[in-house]
């Protein structure tokens, strides 16, 4: 007679459809965090786990209102630059985020809604 109540899906669902999820709360992801950049848009952070030259990970948004979204990505060195994807994308030509070094600072280029920022890694 246990009060059985349906499944609710978290970020942690292993095959979600969805590569994003919103949360106003969230723990910080798994992996190790590549980049932070803060902008009057908020904070966007990536988190990598790497294995050889690919990484699978999150590139977290925080709005100035709070709201966290993650997005999963899939990540691989080229040369000194750090090209993110999403999880499903198989376009070749356009990224989600490229990490980089510019003169002695680490550099974060995400684009979102087909708008490009970038700005120094802190």
């Amino acid at each position: 007679d246990a009060d059985e109540s349906p499944p609710t899906e978290t970020a942690e669902t292993a095959e979600s459809p969805s590569t994003t999820t919103t949360t106003t709360t969230a723990d910080a992801p798994v992996g190790d965090l590549v980049c932070r950049t803060t902008s009057i848009d908020g904070t966007t952070e990536l988190y990598l786990r790497w294995s050889g030259d690919e990484a699978t990970g999150v590139l977290r948004t925080i709005g100035p209102s709070g709201a966290v979204t993650d997005t999963r990505v899939k990540a691989e060195r080229n040369k000194s630059v750090i090209i993110v994807d999403e999880t499903s994308s198989t376009d070749l030509a356009t990224h989600l985020a490229t990490v980089g070094t510019n003169g002695n600072k680490r550099r974060m280029r995400v684009v979102e809604m087909g708008q490009a920022r970038s700005a120094d890694c802190e």
